[in-house]
């Protein structure tokens, strides 16, 4: 029973070691910063070599969050761009709430536009 044990435990450890491996690759050659727009949080991908590059806003969707765009934005910076993703208000990490109805223009409207 022991031997069992041992085996599960050096296969779930080999496992998570294999997978916080594949987690490093998927930044390899791109710097990735928090920043911090007003009370917004952003995250601001690079690619890892110097100089000027175009920069790409990403908004996620309705109910969405910066983190579901980071695929999109770690493609786009090794393709040599600065791409920057935020949480909208009362979205992700934003403290903010998104405020109102959507049906009024001075509401939650007027503050996603």
């Amino acid at each position: 029973m022991k031997r069992i044990f041992t085996t599960v435990a050096a296969v779930a450890l080999a496992a998570i070691a294999t997978g916080l491996w594949q987690l490093s690759k998927t930044t390899s050659g791109v710097t990735v910063e928090p920043a911090q727009v007003g009370a917004t949080p952003a995250t601001v991908f690079r690619p890892s070599a110097e100089g000027a590059a175009p920069v790409v806003v990403i908004a996620h969707g309705f109910a969405g969050s910066q983190q579901l765009m980071q695929p999109f934005a770690l493609s786009l910076a090794r393709a040599g761009y600065i791409a920057v993703t935020f949480d909208c208000l009362g979205h992700g990490r934003n403290p903010q709430p998104l405020r109102g109805s959507i049906t009024e223009a001075e509401g939650a409207t007027k503050a996603l536009v």
